[in-house]
């Protein structure tokens, strides 16, 4: 087997087969672990993170591939590169053994490789069962693959975020610890229900709908993602404060909405007039009409206790009903240490589905 890098796309093609599949056994890994059909990630997500990549990240997709699919692969330029294999057009698909998304920050975090791994069906571990010997095999190869790229792109650190039951133990674990990867942080995925339990009777937050925020307020706004970045549960994770400002803020809210993204949110403010509380819900294009996504609920620590999360949150989500009656279900992820939004979520009707955790591996000489 060899290792193959997806080719930037062709905006003006369809994806190829290579990256419909790539979301197909995505979604079937996410289906085996939480029990739902809902999409883990779109063609149309994957697609538009290597033909229109945010200003803060970039996503690199390999594949690990039969020797006989060498043919089907260009040259790359550098001779020292990974050969290059058509992620558009017509290129026959050539069954892939497996895949490595990588994602690099540029804004923050620029010390890490963010990585996932994904194993065509026949590999994927049943929940409770130890991986095969060729599963073992393309998870070794995929993630050795990472460690050795890492440096070209300047990078020290790889974090791997996997997702696993709720009811059984990791079933790559074993192979991430044999690699020198160390569990950081947990967090458990759960799905409201909508509507929610209780009504939304609060009047004092304001909504937006998806809508820019109003000028005086992006200072604050920026500021509390600010806070929120260096505030957040992240365990052993070694993490970056952002950088947030007016700037970063317009050019994330411009990204997402030139790929369809439609976002809602929720803020409060202090009797200074400054945003004070904040929460976000978005709906990705290409997924499925019936399922949103909860973003960041934060509440600056002076302001907590006076239940702004929970009428947040409420107001948030009734926004997106009202915008979209068609979303039944919201996916949320919160880490296992966060006991106030977890028994936040409880309280709103959330059932947990699955956990994801997130592995560490510092390399050597960094």
């Amino acid at each position: 087997m060899f290792l193959a890098q997806l080719a930037e796309p062709n905006p003006s093609e369809e994806p190829a087969d290579m990256l419909r599949s790539l979301a197909l056994m995505a979604n079937f890994a996410a289906q085996e672990i939480t029990g739902h059909t809902d999409a883990s990630r779109g063609v149309n997500e994957l697609f538009d993170a290597l033909a229109n990549p945010s200003p803060h990240a970039r996503t690199v997709v390999l594949a690990m591939l039969p020797e006989s699919a060498r043919p089907l692969c260009q040259a790359a330029a550098d001779s020292n590169s990974i050969p290059l294999l058509p992620c558009t057009g017509t290129t026959p698909d050539p069954e892939a053994l497996g895949w490595l998304i990588i994602n690099l920050p540029l804004a923050d975090n620029t010390h890490t490789m963010e990585l996932s791994i994904v194993l065509d069906v026949e590999l994927q571990p049943l929940p409770g069962d130890l991986a095969g010997a060729e599963a073992a095999e393309v998870v070794r190869a995929l993630l050795e693959a990472a460690a050795s790229l890492a440096p070209r792109y300047g990078r020290t650190v790889l974090q791997l975020w996997q997702q696993h039951s709720l009811t059984t133990n990791d079933a790559l674990a074993p192979l991430f610890q044999d690699c020198g990867f160390e569990q950081a942080l947990t967090q458990v995925e759960s799905v409201l229900s909508l509507p929610l339990p209780g009504k939304t009777t609060d009047t004092k937050t304001l909504g937006f709908a998806n809508e820019d925020f109003p000028e005086e307020l992006l200072p604050s706004v920026a500021a509390l993602y600010q806070q929120a970045s260096a505030d957040q549960p992240f365990g052993m994770l070694l993490v970056e404060e952002a950088p947030w400002d007016e700037s970063r803020l317009q050019e994330a809210t411009s990204h997402f909405r030139s790929l369809g993204t439609r976002n809602y949110h929720a803020l409060a403010l202090s009797p200074a007039g400054q945003v004070c509380a904040l929460s976000e819900v978005w709906i990705h294009e290409g997924f499925s009409a019936e399922v949103a996504v909860q973003g960041l609920t934060y509440v600056l620590p002076e302001y907590r206790g006076q239940g702004l999360g929970e009428a947040l949150k409420r107001r948030a989500l009734a926004i997106l009903q009202e915008s979209c009656p068609s979303v039944q279900r919201v996916y949320t992820a919160v880490a296992t240490e966060n006991a106030a939004m977890l028994a936040l979520n409880r309280k709103l009707g959330s059932v947990p589905v699955g956990y994801a955790s997130a592995w560490q591996r510092k390399l050597e000489n960094s």
